[in-house]
């Protein structure tokens, strides 16, 4: 998942935490030049105070008890008692969660086939828009998230890899659609 700050990535990755997915990394992918492959990174989910709502009431409608993901008994963010919240000069809020690393096994490099760049919109006319994008849009939108070793073999590679990604732009209002749309993606 790739957008700006604030466009609701870390919520929807603790989203599909509960789905039984496990959490690379927030805010920071490394993807190595060498074999395309994204490195976790154990740094905690950060997301608005507001999210914790959603997240309970998931939570409840699915029954399900902190600890246990759906499915494959992943842990679950344990949202209730891990609720650091912190505060910034700017009086900006934000709750922490933590990264669930679990064994050795947490730190190994996982493929990257599809990147979604998603934008929460509260006003969004329709309850989601899903849409492929061309080569061109998706390196547009990457790069105003990412950063990409300046070394022309770094450079050629990453081209080459990036032209292999399928990439989608999701824009919604009802996030349980969303999170169904990505899931779906994920699996196919």
């Amino acid at each position: 998942l790739s957008s700006a700050s604030g466009a609701g990535k870390s919520t929807m990755a603790a989203l599909l935490r509960i789905e039984g997915y496990r959490l690379v990394s927030d805010d920071f992918v490394p993807v190595a030049a060498k074999n395309n492959r994204a490195y976790p990174f154990p740094a905690a989910l950060s997301v608005k105070p507001g999210a914790f709502e959603l997240f309970e009431r998931i939570l409840e409608q699915n029954k399900l008890l902190p600890g246990k993901a759906k499915g494959s008994g992943n842990p679950v963010p344990p949202f209730a008692w891990k609720d650091y919240t912190y505060r910034d000069l700017h009086s900006n809020s934000l709750r922490l969660i933590p990264a669930g690393v679990t064994g050795k096994t947490w730190f190994r490099p996982h493929p990257v086939k599809t990147i979604v760049f998603i934008r929460y919109n509260p006003a969004f006319a329709k309850d989601m828009l899903l849409e492929e994008l061309s080569v061109t849009r998706a390196l547009q939108l990457f790069h105003e998230q990412a950063q990409v070793s300046p070394t022309p073999d770094h450079a050629r590679r990453f081209i080459n890899w990036f032209l292999r990604l399928r990439c989608y732009e999701l824009e919604y209002s009802n996030t349980p659609q969303a999170l169904k749309a990505i899931t779906k993606l994920f699996t196919s």
